[in-house]
Order: C-alpha cells, then sequence, then structure tokens
C-alpha cells in the first residue's frame, strides 16, 4: 500500500497540481514493524545455523573454562572442550580468505587458526570469536561432508541442552522434552535398522532414572550416536484447527483428566507396560494374547487390574489406554 501510495499521479488535485501527499491509515502498526521509527530498518537477518552452532560450541568452552581449572586435564569435561576448540578452531580455518566478508578479519582468522590460541581464553577473545568471527561463511562442514541439517539442528539443541545443566537453567526441562520426544518418535521405527542399531540408547532417553543423575559427556553420547537418525523421523502432518471464538468467557466445563496427559507421559507408561507383560508372559491374558485369542471385557479388566495393582499406570493413564 506505500508503493501505491507514493505513485504519482497527474492533476490530481486540479489542473496543474499534481498529488503533493498522501495519508496512510496503519491500523495494525505494519510501518513501526517493518520499517521501524524514522523509516529505517529495524530488523535483522536471523542467525544462521551455523553461526548458531557456533556460538553454542563457544559458550560450552567458555562455562567449563569457569567451572574447571586447566589442569584437570583428565576429566572428561576437559576433554569435551578441547574437541570443541578443535572444532572451532578447524570452522575459522577454513573461512574463505577471498571473501568479501572474511577479508577484513584476516588477522583474526590467522590468530584463532593456531591450535595454541585455544588453550585458554580471553574475555576479548571470546566477544571476537562470538561476534566478529561466528557469522563469517566456513567451508569446514561441506569439507566433512556434514551438511544434513537435521543432523545439524540435533547438535544445537544438545550443545543447548549441555548448556542448561551446566548453567543449572530451568530450560533444561524444556529441551529435555524435546530430546524425549524425538527419543519417542525414533522408538516407534524399531524396524529401521540405524534404529535399531540404537534402541537401547533411544529407550534410555525415555527412562526417567536415565536422566536423574545425567552428565554433559552422557548428552555428548547421545549427541555423537543419534544425529545420523534425525533425517528418519518423518515430519508430523495435523490438519489444520479452525476456531470461531466469540469475544465473551463460556462456561465452565470439566475436563477428561485423561486427555490432559502429555505425551511424554504416556510414552513413560507405554515403555513400563511393554516391559512389565513381557516379564510376565505366563499371565492368562497374555497367554491368549500370544495365542491370538480375542479378549473379553474381563480380561480387559482384569489386565487393567494388573498394572494398576504393580504400579506401572494409575486410572487416568489406564483410561487413556483404554481409549
Amino acid at each position: 500500500m506505500v508503493g501505491r501510495g507514493t505513485r504519482t499521479c497527474k492533476d490530481l488535485f486540479g489542473p496543474g497540481r499534481g498529488k503533493e501527499c498522501f495519508w496512510i491509515f496503519d491500523l495494525c502498526q505494519n510501518l513501526e514493524f517493518f520499517l521501524g521509527q524514522g523509516g529505517a530498518e529495524s530488523t535483522s537477518a536471523p542467525e544462521s545455523l551455523s553461526t548458531r552452532l557456533f556460538r553454542s560450541r563457544l559458550a560450552l568452552i567458555e562455562v567449563i573454562d569457569q567451572k574447571l581449572p586447566a589442569s584437570d586435564s583428565e576429566n572428561p569435561l576437559r576433554l569435551h572442550r578441547h574437541t570443541l576448540a578443535e572444532l572451532l578452531r578447524c570452522h575459522v580455518a577454513a573461512c574463505p580468505a577471498d571473501n568479501f566478508l572474511v577479508r577484513p578479519h584476516l588477522e583474526l582468522l590467522e590468530c584463532f587458526s593456531r591450535p595454541e590460541a585455544w588453550v585458554s581464553l580471553s574475555p576479548d577473545d571470546y566477544e571476537a570469536l562470538g561476534s566478529t568471527l561466528a557469522p563469517l561463511p566456513s567451508a569446514y562442514a561441506e569439507q566433512q561432508g556434514d551438511t544434513d541439517a537435521d543432523a545439524r539442528r540435533f547438535d544445537l539443541l544438545l550443545y543447548n541442552l549441555q548448556l542448561a545443566l551446566l548453567r543449572g537453567e530451568p530450560l533444561f526441562q524444556r529441551l529435555q522434552l524435546q530430546l524425549r520426544e524425538l527419543a519417542a518418535q525414533l522408538e516407534a521405527r524399531p524396524n529401521i535398522p540405524q534404529v535399531a542399531a540404537e534402541l537401547e540408547l533411544i529407550r534410555d532417553l525415555l527412562r526417567d532414572e536415565w536422566w536423574q543423575d545425567v552428565t554433559v559427556p552422557m548428552l555428548e553420547e547421545a549427541r555423537r550416536r543419534l544425529r545420523g537418525l534425525m533425517g528418519l523421523i518423518e515430519t508430523i502432518s495435523r490438519e489444520p484447527l479452525y476456531t470461531n471464538f466469540a469475544d465473551e468467557l463460556g462456561e465452565l466445563r470439566e475436563r477428561d483428566a485423561a486427555a490432559l496427559l502429555s505425551r511424554d507421559e504416556f510414552q513413560q507408561f507405554r515403555l513400563r507396560a511393554r516391559e512389565f507383560l513381557r516379564a510376565h508372559d505366563d499371565h492368562l491374558t497374555m497367554q491368549r494374547l500370544r495365542r491370538n485369542q480375542p479378549l473379553t471385557s474381563a480380561d480387559l479388566n482384569e489386565l487393567e487390574q494388573f498394572l494398576v495393582s504393580h504400579g506401572i499406570g494409575d486410572q487416568q493413564v489406564i483410561e487413556r489406554a483404554r481409549e
């Protein structure tokens, strides 16, 4: 609409008086959003995945340096720090010197292409690496054949999960749920050979016990072993949800508690129930199932009570399983 308003129009305001001005009725503040105050652009391009990976690895190095002395060289965190630093050094060394974005920063590139520059980083080093070198293009991923965007996004998730764990941030819980959701989707595809090879680790990620004493090396091992499987997860398509809400408070209604169970909670029940029933295949109802005999209502009720009595699930989750 702004483009249409700026078009010239001869004699618009009378003979010899072309368009002199125009009004914009901007009820939703689109101009402020897209152009900013005074007509200047206010939004910047989003960070690339490569930049975000660089900064997350750099942040991990910084947190590890704060927590552990450099003399503790045998600590698994120090070994992890060395691996991260080497990845970033290779990334910097692979920046093309003839690129117009890279050319102004050749001195920094030369400095951080040397391994000794990464032994101890100062606050100025972190600033230069994070703000100046992180956004620069690098050919390292292409040289290593590491161009799988799904795998690299999984890397970012796991690095952020490691950061949240080291910093004790509440974000850890949300990132943990994201990882468990991915694990649940992989666990549902056990017939794929690559998934079957890592099924034990995948099921560990779905168990609460694995997370009780989780460490950064454990998360790093999960990242390395599962990153190549992310492309096997099919995008879940959802039907569009159409709404037509009136702008008023409706009547309060009681919701079915079973419908409020999260997918993660139900996945935990599903995993526990499967293992429990495999261990009790001598149960009468399980014997009927193994012989491919139909179950009666009494059989189902007995199976439900069997699971509840052994603490595999409460009545709420059993009701959802019944549905």
